[in-house]
């Protein structure tokens, strides 16, 4: 389970039991910090967690201070890479050498809706913060409601200028898809003054979503790693025997592709059935269409509806097709190339994705290269993967490193481009995507066998795609 749904179901169950609940969030950070902007926990009165605001500096002193810091409302908290005392003899602070401003919410309702609503709806928000007393949040806006001014969040009154200024850096985060700052001052009351933003203007991006195409086992990994990085995921595919919730209990969506045949052994997609209620999906007869080629013959006793329905992706969407099967993955290719996703992958080496675009290119009226230049093929970075996990890591490294525009240590690259089609790149705070760096970069050591010249260094993530192709 990723950190958001984490915090959102202790929130839950916070609410259920009548306790109370505060919510530490890092507004501010100065010089090296394990958690960025954004970075949050979550503690109950009951002594329930969840959520992290540094790498296991600060969660339990925050958690063990958060209620009496905040018995006369929300306060901004100060860490800093000096070593403090707890009262117990116990010695404690930041190992990175930075600065962190954390502020603490001991009525965040309002703050955990709209977190909600942006990750279980895909409801971009954004979230502006005093921090300065008295601090607390002052506004938010949603992509739907463009300001959501109340007397709760503005009991303090700000004066109308301060409300207009706040309400138009809220709508430019929410257009540019980003956090931002306003009015560096100097922190009061410090005597060590050093400068810090009046406001946070915090972006709550809505989770990425990756639609899997084929729910084979290569296929469980990849849901895996994408739902503990706070991924919705999808999987869809023809087979619905495999198309199960004990085989993917991370995936939100589970459909089940539609295909019509036209001629011989040629699948023509058309489109997807409803999502199927995980509780009750259906398991194929052993012998029927499902089982040998992913066509399935019936459905919980009755036969499949076609439609000329396409497959349901989203713009910005990541998808990944492998589904091991070379018409299938033609008919995705026919369906998905047009379509305007930050990240569309197929699994298979480059002359077979090759033979694919021979076919696909004439149907679409483009060229094989301009196909070729909004796919990822083959999919993946060069971890020098050889088992299903860490092709599956080698996969949602490249995707994480798509959506944030990075750059990576591979034999291959590509000018990175934005992740959200409006331009700009979006950015999704959280703990995962440290470890999947972590974990992509030991095993791109060269002892691993990927850079036996130790003097290979960082290229962009997608350069000359040929150095992977040869092998």
């Amino acid at each position: 389970m990723g950190e958001i749904a984490q915090i959102l179901a202790l929130w839950r169950r916070a609410q259920s039991r009548g306790e109370r609940v505060c919510l530490a969030t890092v507004v501010h950070v100065e010089g090296s910090s394990y958690r960025k902007p954004g970075a949050r926990m979550l503690v109950s009165a009951g002594g329930e967690r969840a959520g992290t605001i540094s790498g296991g500096c600060l969660e339990a002193e925050v958690s063990r201070k958060a209620w009496w810091l905040t018995a006369n409302g929300s306060v901004v908290e100060r860490y800093q890479s000096s070593f403090d005392d707890d009262g117990e003899g116990i010695a404690w602070g930041l190992g990175c050498g930075g600065t962190v401003w954390v502020l603490l919410d001991p009525k965040p309702a309002t703050v955990l809706q709209a977190l909600a609503q942006s990750f279980e709806q895909g409801v971009g928000a954004a979230v502006v913060s005093r921090l300065q007393a008295p601090a607390g949040t002052r506004l938010i806006a949603t992509e739907q409601e463009r300001a959501a001014f109340s007397e709760e969040l503005l009991q303090h009154g700000d004066p109308p200028p301060d409300r207009a200024r706040l309400h138009a850096a809220a709508l430019d985060a929410l257009d540019r898809r980003q956090c931002s700052a306003l009015d560096q001052h100097l922190v009061p009351n410090d005597p060590a003054p050093d400068t810090a933003p009046a406001f946070f203007v915090e972006y709550l991006a809505p989770p990425p979503r990756l639609s899997i195409f084929g729910a084979g086992d290569d296929a469980r990994p990849i849901a895996r790693f994408a739902e503990a990085l706070g991924w919705r995921v999808a999987v869809a595919d023809g087979r619905s025997h495999l198309l199960r919730q004990e085989r993917f209990p991370e995936a939100a969506e589970l459909r089940l592709l539609q295909y019509n045949t036209a001629g011989n052994n040629s699948p023509v997609l058309c489109g997807l059935n409803e999502p199927l209620a995980t509780a009750e999906l259906p398991v194929a007869e052993a012998g029927t269409d499902g089982d040998r080629t992913g066509l399935p013959a019936s459905v919980s006793g009755s036969t499949v509806a076609t439609s000329a329905v396409e497959p349901e992706v989203q713009p910005g969407e990541l998808a990944v097709i492998l589904t091991h099967s070379f018409e299938q993955d033609r008919a995705l290719l026919t369906a998905l190339l047009p379509k305007p996703l930050a990240y569309l992958g197929i699994l298979g080496p480059r002359h077979r994705t090759l033979r694919l675009l021979e076919d696909v290119a004439p149907a679409l009226g483009w060229t094989v290269d301009a196909c070729f230049a909004r796919l990822h093929s083959p999919i993946g970075i060069d971890l020098g993967a050889r088992d299903p996990a860490a092709i599956a890591l080698s996969i949602v490294a490249d995707l994480q490193a798509t959506l944030t525009g990075r750059h990576v240590a591979v034999t291959r690259a590509r000018d990175p481009k934005p992740a959200s089609p409006g331009g700009g790149t979006h950015r999704y705070p959280g703990q995962a995507p440290a470890a999947v760096s972590a974990m992509a970069s030991l095993m791109s050591e060269p002892q691993a066998g990927l850079l036996s010249d130790p003097s290979v260094g960082i290229l962009p993530i997608e350069a000359d795609r040929a150095a992977n192709k040869r092998a």
